[in-house]
């Protein structure tokens, strides 16, 4: 070994026991495990480490669920509530079309993803939550009749707390991990601590919905634990147990599709060498790996628009690895949801990146022969399983954002044993007892920063109005009133104010609000109820005009003009609704809400012939949702009563068809089916 392999190659105590471990070429490996000599050295760093992360996720357990993945993945899944979740989260995922499978809205499906270990840990909670809460099921919304239940907000403790519990887990595992492939008791500890305490991964321990995240990782290690037993001890049952707990992690996360790469990455590190045979065991897993792949391909939505061209993919990915690494090392500014990049060849601020990249590269392969073993294999550890999520696939978050905290979960172990490597060579280089400490002083009190960070963190995830309020401002305690669309409000933000799902979420539970203020007051006049619908057309505009910017073609941009429309129904703002439903028809001609709503401004206007056109033109677009029967309902309704009350209009036989049609689209609707029992029993005595 050269001299700079000596010293850097680091917690390699036990080699020559290693070499010694088994007489088969098949398992024998050059490097062996870390084994710490007293009891205190191996359970002391990850009990005190598990401490101190329980204290500083201490306010996530009082957070409660977020309209973000939370409502399709816990509260409103129903394969959680239903007694067979867990044969449903196996079998069901591809039944859309069955009302059964469905949450209260009508795009809802089983679930968005096939993610069954997840579903069925979550299902398995609940059951024990439904004997622990109070009303663990509240009354929700309806689809096609069926009535629903979702979760009552106050059981989301019970998952906060478990998943805080499954991190710690992951704590354990990451120092056996390190220790397993030979690293000292220190780098495992400092890189285990940094780990688990970084605020950035707050994003998936402290949001409810991101737990595959950590069970994806929790089973990734468990996996790679059992394949280095195999390798060192051998037994058919241990990579058995590997492949099992492979599977277990893709039935978690499909990120965890990078681990055949890790195994042989894992190979050369304890063997010195690259062979057939590392291949050879690593082939099995890469057929579980595609299949995860092509089922994830199948199943989820790639429909959504994805702001990202090939041209662009480099410079993305590029920016993304740096991206990681600066928070790694200083994470500071974090958002719930970052803004979206426009990469540009032609601006010098992404190229840099790039050549930052090629730069590196040619940097470690110069010094290739004094770079331990161990940085190789934690730099590929980031690198290989950051890979699915740096720009090189579309996924349907990148219509968001390029970057997510919650992308860093994996990646972000083989940065902090970077981190930990390299102090502990400067530790081991300044040989000085008092340098060394001062060295573990700097680690302990970057660690401790972290977990401040961490706890204040946490609070971001706390309700709905905190967490997109922080997305789009920084600040997670400024409110509506704050800004009350007053434009001088975002001089001084340095946030995300384009990120339009904040806008559209902030006004579904201003909407929200405005409901609860009507059925309390039982006035549609209520004080309250106005205030916030008001609130919820400004957010819907700002939605609007947020996705224009995201993307030019607005091709999912009727979500926001829907909810904006609706908002100025409520309000009587007939004048505003002429304008937002023009824009609609116009932009989306296929849009049910659009024609709906603009030929209810029509008629409020005395519009006759314009809001016929608009109920006729309703009628001609396919429905797609739960809402667009029963617009499609209230259309034929109104059309029906322009056809019977207005003079210039008027033709009871049509009138007469429209609310036997209004009935048909939606039975519950009783406005129309009275309408048709008085307007046909008026008929029939007529012609007798």
């Amino acid at each position: 070994m050269s001299r700079g392999n000596q010293r850097f190659a680091l917690g390699n105590h036990n080699r020559q026991e290693a070499i010694t471990s088994s007489g088969t070429p098949f398992i024998r490996t050059a490097v062996g495990p870390y084994r710490p000599a007293r009891a205190l050295e191996r359970w002391g760093p990850g009990i005190l480490i598990c401490l101190i992360t329980a204290a500083a996720y201490w306010p996530s357990y009082d957070n409660g669920f977020v309209s973000w993945d939370d409502d399709h993945y816990i509260y409103q899944n129903q394969q959680l509530i239903q007694p067979d979740g867990i044969k449903s989260g196996l079998f069901d995922v591809l039944k859309y079309s069955d009302p059964r499978y469905r949450g209260t809205r009508e795009e809802d499906r089983v679930s968005h993803q096939y993610y069954p270990l997840v579903f069925g840990i979550y299902w398995a909670e609940f059951q024990v939550y439904k004997r622990i809460f109070d009303d663990p099921l509240i009354a929700d919304q309806s689809a096609r009749g069926i009535a629903f239940e979702k979760m009552n907000p106050n059981v989301a403790v019970g998952f906060h707390v478990v998943s805080v519990f499954f991190h710690c887990v992951c704590v354990f595992l990451l120092i056996s991990l390190l220790r397993s492939l030979g690293l000292n008791t220190w780098v495992a500890a400092v890189a285990a601590a940094l780990f688990a305490l970084t605020p950035v991964n707050v994003a998936s321990v402290a949001w409810a919905a991101e737990r595959k995240n950590i069970l994806s990782m929790m089973f990734y290690m468990l996996a790679l634990l059992s394949y280095l037993r195999f390798r060192r001890q051998g037994g058919w049952y241990w990579y058995v147990g590997c492949i099992l707990l492979h599977q277990s992690a893709l039935f978690s996360k499909t990120v965890s599709v990078t681990f055949p790469v890790m195994v042989v990455l894992t190979d050369r590190l304890i063997d010195r060498r690259w062979s057939g045979e590392s291949l050879l065991r690593a082939a099995p897993l890469a057929i579980q790996s595609m299949i995860a792949a092509g089922i994830t391909m199948t199943v989820e939505d790639r429909a959504r628009s994805i702001p990202i061209e090939d041209a662009q993919r480099p410079l993305v990915a590029a920016a993304a690895i740096w991206f990681y690494v600066l928070k790694a090392v200083a994470p500071v500014g974090l958002l719930p949801i970052y803004p979206l990049w426009h990469p540009s060849w032609g601006e010098i601020r992404w190229l840099l990146p790039l050549l930052g990249l090629l730069g590196a590269g040619w940097l470690v392969w110069a010094f290739r022969r004094r770079i331990s073993p161990y940085a190789f294999w934690a730099a590929a550890l980031y690198l290989v399983t950051t890979a699915p999520m740096l720009g090189f696939k579309n996924i349907n978050y990148f219509q968001f954002a390029f970057v997510a905290d919650h992308y860093f979960y994996h990646g972000g172990i083989g940065l902090f044993v970077l981190i930990a490597l390299v102090l502990d060579a400067l530790r081991r280089r300044l040989g000085v007892t008092a340098a060394r400490h001062a060295i573990t002083g700097v680690a302990a009190a970057a660690c401790l920063t972290f977990a401040g960070l961490t706890w204040v963190r946490c609070d971001d995830w706390q309700d709905v109005e905190s967490f997109w309020f922080k997305t789009i401002t920084g600040d997670r305690s400024l409110r509506f009133d704050d800004w009350a669309g007053d434009e001088s409000f975002w001089a001084d933000k340095h946030a995300n104010r384009n990120c339009w799902p904040a806008h559209y979420n902030l006004g579904n539970q201003a909407i929200r609000d405005a409901m609860a203020a009507v059925r309390e007051s039982r006035d549609s006049q209520d004080e309250t109820y106005r205030k916030k619908m008001a609130e919820a057309s400004v957010l819907f505009a700002e939605a609007a005009r947020a996705y224009r910017d995201a993307d030019p073609q607005g091709r999912e941009l009727w979500q926001a003009y829907e909810k904006w429309i609706e908002a100025e129904f409520h309000l009587e703002r007939t004048d505003r609704m002429v304008q937002i439903g023009q824009k609609m028809v116009d932009h989306r001609a296929q849009s049910v809400a659009g024609y709906y709503y603009l030929g209810l401004a029509r008629k409020a206007r005395k519009e006759y012939d314009k809001a016929e056109w608009c109920f006729r033109n309703a009628m001609r677009v396919p429905p797609r949702r739960e809402g667009d029967f029963q617009m499609l309902s209230r259309g034929m309704h109104s059309l029906g009563e322009i056809y019977a009350n207005i003079p210039e209009k008027q033709d009871l036989s049509q009138a007469l068809r429209c609310f036997e049609e209004a009935v048909r689209l939606d039975p519950r609707n009783q406005r129309a089916e009275a309408a048709r029992r008085q307007l046909q029993a008026y008929l029939e005595k007529k012609q007798n």
